[in-house]
């Protein structure tokens, strides 16, 4: 289990073997990892996303959707990290609140830094977690982070927040 401690960062997760997966299309992934990479290697960027679910006896079964692309002004890009500026969370945060969908965040790492959540990412995940479960009627909140390396290729870690745990995204 300690790889499972290592991918929730601060956050703890499930103490059972519950899991999600997360299934997207070559040609979605692709459109996503042009916009999160926009700024790589050395800066991160990201988008907020909706994805389909459905609850099973092992976890999350849950498909991606499409990103809620930010609009000029939505994120920081001032900054290295990734920020998304209040109109962009108020945006997404009444578009949870009228979709049957759930919004999840992803965003890349610098090239080299690893996927695993920072402390930053765990102070965000705790607030978006709890603010789109109060919008959207407790509907699950999703966080990846994706990275690209020259040697090992696409990686990413992921997490999903649910009904007061977080479990983590296994592929």
């Amino acid at each position: 289990m300690a790889i499972r401690r290592e991918l929730s960062g601060g956050l703890p997760l499930a103490k059972d073997d519950r899991h999600s997966l997360l299934r997207t299309r070559a040609s979605d992934l692709a459109k996503l990892e042009r916009h999160v990479y926009q700024r790589y290697p050395s800066w991160e960027w990201g988008t907020f996303f909706e994805f389909g679910f459905r609850r099973t006896s092992w976890g999350l079964a849950m498909s991606y959707v499409q990103g809620l692309w930010p609009q000029p002004g939505d994120m920081d890009r001032q900054v290295g990290l990734t920020r998304f500026l209040d109109q962009y969370s108020r945006r997404a945060f009444h578009h949870a609140a009228a979709s049957p969908l759930a919004i999840g965040v992803v965003h890349s790492h610098p090239e080299g830094s690893g996927t695993f959540p920072s402390t930053i990412d765990d102070d965000m995940d705790s607030y978006f977690a709890r603010e789109f479960g109060a919008y959207s009627n407790g509907k699950p909140y999703c966080s990846l982070v994706l990275q690209r390396n020259s040697r090992t290729g696409f990686s990413f870690t992921g997490r999903v927040y649910d009904r007061g745990e977080w479990l983590p995204v296994e592929k």
